[in-house]
């Protein structure tokens, strides 16, 4: 039930009437491509302020509930997190701490593995940030269009919008059909006999989603269906959305040009530096927790 209600309050928030959401769908699609493109080439951390930056404009711009798009942002980094959680430890590099395990076992965090793991997860950040964006300011059917219009065969637009239609109705009636089986199951079960109804009730699904892709296409046959989807009409490009496209593109230029020039600097003497700030950081709370500990232990004493 989650994934319907997730959905429907995406698909109503493709209603809301706001200049990102009258933008083009052709170059919010570009926009999109052009923001991960930078967000892969960068490699400066820092630049990647600016794209977040730009996001959240766009997002306050279109009036989508801040809210509901963090938490549907920040869902697939936390994964990310579980991903490059080795990267500090493997990456050599100069050290920022030690873990020790046990005697004279102990684990090095480098500063190198710790930037490299920052950076992927903002790309992947801004790469989701970017699409959670333009599918909650475009419908799906203005985005096959988009991509319709940008050289994607015909064929496939047409299944992949007949896809996103039906997938929600098949989803329907799989979870129709365990809502009955629960009724009707009474006792336990050994795994034997739920795997046989599990297989059963794949089996029915399987067959009537054949039987109504037979339906679908003969009602479209005739309706005049001839191969083509009259939703894929002509849409002219406006002033504004070539301005729009125009300045996504400068910004992707400009911080992939500065990032290039800036490699050297920020990589390694920057890290310097930054290496230095946070020693003195975890030295100082490696102070504070050692003088917690001799507090607290003189109070219980």
């Amino acid at each position: 039930m989650t994934f319907f209600r997730d959905t429907l309050l995406t698909e109503k928030s493709t209603s809301i009437d706001s200049p990102v959401h009258r933008l083009d769908p052709r170059v919010k699609l570009l926009s999109l491509v052009a923001i991960i493109f930078c967000a892969v080439a960068l490699e400066n951390a820092v630049f990647f302020g600016a794209l977040l930056v730009l996001l959240l404009v766009l997002v306050l711009i279109s009036r989508i509930p801040l809210k509901l798009y963090l938490a549907k942002a920040s869902f697939i980094p936390l994964f990310s997190l579980i991903i490059v959680l080795p990267i500090p430890f493997i990456v050599s590099g100069n050290p920022l701490t030690f873990i020790h395990l046990y005697g004279y076992t102990y684990l090095t965090v480098s500063f190198e593995g710790l930037y490299r793991a920052i950076v992927f997860v903002l790309r992947v950040w801004v790469a989701t940030g970017s699409a959670i964006l333009l599918i909650s300011t475009t419908k799906f059917s203005s985005i096959v269009m988009a991509l319709r219009k940008l050289g994607v065969p015909e064929i496939f637009a047409s299944l992949l919008l007949i896809t996103y239609r039906y997938i929600f109705l098949f989803a329907g009636e799989a979870l129709f059909m365990v809502q009955a089986r629960n009724m009707r199951s009474f006792g336990k079960e050994s795994i034997l006999q739920r795997i046989r109804v599990v297989g059963q009730m794949i089996g029915s699904l399987f067959i009537r989603a054949y039987e109504r892709g037979e339906q679908v296409y003969y009602a479209m046959l005739s309706r005049g269906y001839t191969g083509k989807m009259d939703s894929f009409r002509s849409q002219k490009m406006k002033k504004k959305d070539a301005a729009f496209l125009a300045l996504v593109l400068a910004l992707v230029f400009v911080l992939i040009f500065v990032d290039l020039a800036a490699y050297n600097f920020t990589i390694f003497n920057y890290s310097h530096f930054t290496f230095l700030v946070i020693d003195f950081v975890m030295k100082k709370m490696y102070a504070f927790t050692d003088f917690s500990r001799s507090f607290w232990g003189l109070l219980v004493a």
